[in-house]
């Protein structure tokens, strides 16, 4: 089977991520599980970096804090919008360090549309669960398409300069949460962190350990390596750092009105 077709099916297998975590609290929950059920055996294999657990913990507790909004009344809902916005905040700001820590001129380029992307993520006060609505969705009203494409750019690029082996799995989780905001850019955000953690649970499975990832692993025909190229990288940071300065010019005008 192509690399092509099994990237569609991952596509389709995360937009089920998002049908089944929107509508079934207990699918949720059995995903947040999984951490702690993988996390022995992969710890012992050193399946992955030191990035890709604080992604996944980070995510982790994102979800379960955002389970507990959707679905109970243990936490105070005055504090649904200031935790949802710090958490993606710091989401983004460990992309832009590593991205910085990398130390090639794209990464650098890329980590400054990502420093750009945080100061225009604005809205906290439109940030609610939608307790009228039959799913209880996380919906941040003031979230706009045109902020959507901007992070969906930067953190492609970020992603496929610093992680090419995992960048079609990746990209097809970007693509999944961006499908759902064409439709309603308010319910971006909690597609983009079902998706996301769906993501990073698939990268543990996909890491090479005792050489499989290499040599027949059982997702190694989704290895994306061959998109490694510098000039790839260079055209992605140039892409990014160009929307971001359109960006800032346009949102800047919008605050100064």
């Amino acid at each position: 089977m192509s690399q092509t077709i099994l990237l569609a099916l991952v596509y389709f297998a995360f937009i089920g991520v998002h049908l089944l975590t929107r509508r079934y609290v207990i699918f949720t929950w059995a995903l947040l599980l999984l951490p702690f059920l993988i996390a022995p055996y992969f710890i012992t294999h050193d399946s992955a970096g030191v990035f890709i657990w604080v992604k996944l913990f980070s995510v982790f507790i994102g979800i379960a804090a955002l389970d507990i909004f959707r679905f109970h009344s243990v936490l105070n809902p005055k504090w649904l919008g200031p935790f949802i916005y710090l958490l993606l905040q710091i989401n983004i700001l460990e992309a832009v360090i590593a991205g910085l820590n990398a130390g090639e001129l794209y990464n650098m380029i890329n980590a400054l549309a990502g420093a750009i992307l945080m100061i225009t993520l604005t809205g906290i006060s439109s940030i609610k669960v939608d307790k009228r609505s039959k799913y209880h969705s996380l919906k941040w009203g003031s979230m706009g398409i045109g902020w959507i494409i901007f992070y969906t750019i930067w953190n492609w690029a970020f992603i496929v300069m610093n992680f090419p082996d995992v960048a079609g799995i990746q990209l097809m989780a970007l693509l999944a949460a961006f499908t759902i905001a064409l439709k309603d850019p308010s319910r971006w955000l909690q597609t983009r962190a079902y998706t996301l953690f769906a993501a990073f649970l698939g990268i543990f499975f996909y890491f090479k350990h005792a050489g499989t990832y290499t040599n027949g692993g059982m997702l190694s025909p989704l290895d994306t390596t061959s998109w490694a190229d510098p000039d790839l990288f260079m055209g992605l940071a140039l892409a990014s750092i160009t929307y971001a300065v359109i960006y800032l010019i346009r949102f800047t005008k919008k605050e100064l009105s």
